[in-house]
């Protein structure tokens, strides 16, 4: 992301993405952009790099998630 594009995301709490359909992809840029941002504001990103890949995915999977799709809603 651009320095103009990632202090814009950082301003929002919630993204959503309308294309996105759990039946054709595993991805979803919505989930990226707020795992990015949720990144950055718990200051865990370093000068704009993601930790090597073991690194990231332990540092990513003690995060509770909520408010996803595979979560139903109450």
């Amino acid at each position: 992301l651009n320095s103009n594009l990632k202090e814009e995301a950082l301003n929002y709490n919630a993204f959503t993405d309308i294309e996105f359909n759990p039946k054709k992809s595993i991805n979803c840029q919505a989930y990226s952009l707020a795992l990015y941002v949720s990144l950055e504001k718990r200051k865990l990103l370093q000068k704009d790099s993601i930790p090597p890949k073991d690194e990231f995915i332990k540092m990513i999977s003690n995060f509770k998630i909520e408010n996803t799709s595979d979560k139903p809603l109450i």
